[in-house]
């Protein structure tokens, strides 16, 4: 038997220690060159945490809901974007927020998909459970390609695989068709498999912005060439063999990393006002304070409040 190598935690802790000297020399670097920008990253974190809420209530509410869950999700990975930026791990930072990007659209109309069904039969929207149990099934769906040509559901694959999934479930006898009839009447919406650029459409018509899909669009498109393997990555590495090798500032990836951080920032905030309008005096404070301290107007946020208060 081969025994693992193992190192001790000293040597651990030393080879961690030196990679933080090489990833603070990057920080140095770029607080050099963008302190003005390092500030506002900065002042994002801060400005996010400021909007949990206090309420159990409406902290039950919030964890119930996909949208809500994000919520609490993104503030612990824009720490780790707002890092990535900092020590010049740029791909890998717009990777994260093309995450954050997918989960904003997917999860507000999908969500909406859900809630609008479970409410028309229950009278209440879907607990978070349930919900978990339908992305799981649309996953299934996708792997059975339930989605034909033009768009159209195989409404019979849908059954199939819904009552596959329901009748191995732990839920009582009684409660097995209700759930079994809504599920497949969720899964049968063509909007619920399609892909994040036609579901952005979706959801900017939802928020009452479709003046605003084509920005949306180009900035998705912008995340995915770096979490893709494609020209970007090979066009930067010519220009710049460094980043091969070691984390290393780069001006023009730096400018896009934080521009795309602020700018799904300002999505993530537009979606979470619509959801949850008992925030929207929370996040107006935060865009008055991020336009008069930071010169940063958050413009989808802005447009998405202005229509929650009119209701």
């Amino acid at each position: 038997m081969v025994r693992p190598v193992t190192g001790s935690l000293e040597s651990l802790r030393g080879y961690l220690e030196t990679y933080f000297k090489i990833l603070w020399d990057d920080v140095e670097e770029a607080y050099k060159h963008r302190p003005e920008e390092i500030g506002v990253l900065f002042e994002v974190l801060n400005n996010w945490i400021d909007m949990f809420p206090m309420d159990d209530s409406f902290y039950e509410e919030l964890t119930n809901s996909v949208i809500g869950v994000l919520f609490f999700y993104s503030w612990k990975t824009l720490i780790w974007v707002v890092f990535e930026i900092l020590c010049g791990r740029y791909f890998e930072a717009m990777r994260n927020l093309r995450f954050i990007f997918e989960g904003v659209i997917r999860g507000a109309v999908i969500e909406k998909i859900i809630d609008d069904e479970v409410c028309r039969r229950f009278g209440a929207p879907g607990s978070f459970s349930l919900k978990a149990d339908i992305f799981e099934l649309i996953e299934k769906c996708r792997y059975y390609r339930v989605r034909g040509r033009g768009g159209r559901i195989n409404i019979d694959a849908v059954r199939h695989i819904v009552d596959k999934y329901i009748n191995a479930s732990s839920l009582p006898s009684d409660k097995k068709t209700k759930y079994r009839d809504m599920y497949t009447a969720i899964l049968s919406r063509k909007e619920i498999h399609q892909g994040v650029s036609s579901m952005l459409r979706i959801c900017c018509k939802m928020l009452e912005i479709p003046e605003e899909y084509d920005n949306l669009v180009e900035l998705w498109n912008t995340l995915s060439r770096y979490h893709h393997f494609t020209n970007i990555f090979l066009w930067n590495t010519l220009f710049n063999p460094d980043i091969i090798f070691v984390e290393t500032f780069d001006a023009d990836l730096f400018d896009q990393s934080y521009h795309a951080l602020i700018l799904v920032s300002d999505l993530a905030l537009a979606v979470l006002s619509w959801r949850f309008p008992r925030l929207a005096d929370k996040i107006n404070k935060i865009c008055e304070l991020w336009e008069k301290k930071l010169g940063l107007p958050l413009k989808l946020t802005k447009k998405v409040l202005i229509k929650v208060e009119k209701t």
